[in-house]
């Protein structure tokens, strides 16, 4: 069964690397982690929100409508194997759009509707630490707690890049653009503040001194941080609605179609 479990991880995964491939993503990756399955990686300087949209449904809605066909062919052969790894194919796969952060769901809906609050996407990581937390003591699921231990570790890093954000405004410094908009004197610029401050990076960083470390590329990685990059809100009204309502039917429809197989298990 274990292996069932890594095979439909990977294929969730490789839904969201197939729509980071078609978007023309850099870097793209997947990453094999033992015993669980794989993750995912890919850059780009700027994602509208239709596009980031795209790239969070495509791991978990192929993967629930591969359950849902092969929850259909299992029943008319009363396959109990094969309904079991549909049940699995589905509830990993409905799990994952949860409106929880840092899942697929979470990230959705921040891109829909949070992309521009601040405090309410920070609410939100809160609220997501407190749900997981409250359900791996409730049903003593103890190792879903790493979870809630990444997410603070996220609120912690948002809320230094906060304050980082707020001395770039100090010094003038445009922080409101992508990685590709930046100019070789704001890239300094930030990285003098970044290295004035305690970040993972400022131990590489010698304020005042503009030559390129060995370990650059760790620096630009976290300045593409600290910039804030609003993404092109080309979604309309109408678009945001179906996305929602295929959003709900993704949640629904599979709790319906488990609850008739409930007994079986």
């Amino acid at each position: 069964m274990m292996i069932w479990f890594v095979g439909i991880v990977l294929f969730h995964e490789l839904g969201h690397f197939t729509a980071m491939k078609i978007l023309h993503y850099e870097d793209l990756g997947i990453l094999f982690i033992p015993l669980v399955g794989a993750v995912e990686h890919g850059s780009k300087d700027e994602v509208s929100q239709k596009e980031k949209a795209f790239v969070l449904l495509a791991g978990p809605l192929p993967g629930i409508i591969a359950g849902c066909f092969l929850y259909y062919f299992a029943v008319q052969h009363f396959d109990y194997f094969q309904i079991r790894i549909a049940y699995i194919f589905i509830f990993l796969n409905m799990l994952n759009l949860l409106p929880i952060f840092p899942l697929d769901g979470g990230q959705l809906l921040k891109t829909l509707f949070m992309d521009r609050k601040e405090i309410i996407a920070s609410a939100f990581i809160f609220l997501s630490i407190a749900i997981v937390s409250w359900y791996s003591i409730r049903y003593e699921q103890w190792y879903l707690l790493i979870v809630p231990y990444f997410l603070i570790t996220r609120a912690i890093q948002l809320l230094k890049i906060r304050r980082l954000r707020k001395q770039l405004e100090e010094q003038d410094i445009d922080y409101h653009k992508s990685w590709g908009q930046l100019s070789d004197e704001e890239y300094w610029r930030i990285r003098d503040v970044v290295g004035a401050n305690n970040t993972p990076v400022s131990s590489f960083i010698m304020p005042g001194q503009y030559e390129l470390h060995e370990r650059e590329n760790q620096i630009t990685n976290y300045i593409k941080n600290v910039l804030k990059y609003q993404p092109a809100r080309d979604l309309s009204i109408t678009a945001i609605i179906l996305i929602v309502i295929i959003w709900l039917a993704a949640i629904i429809v599979p709790l319906i179609l488990m609850n008739r197989t409930w007994n079986l298990f």
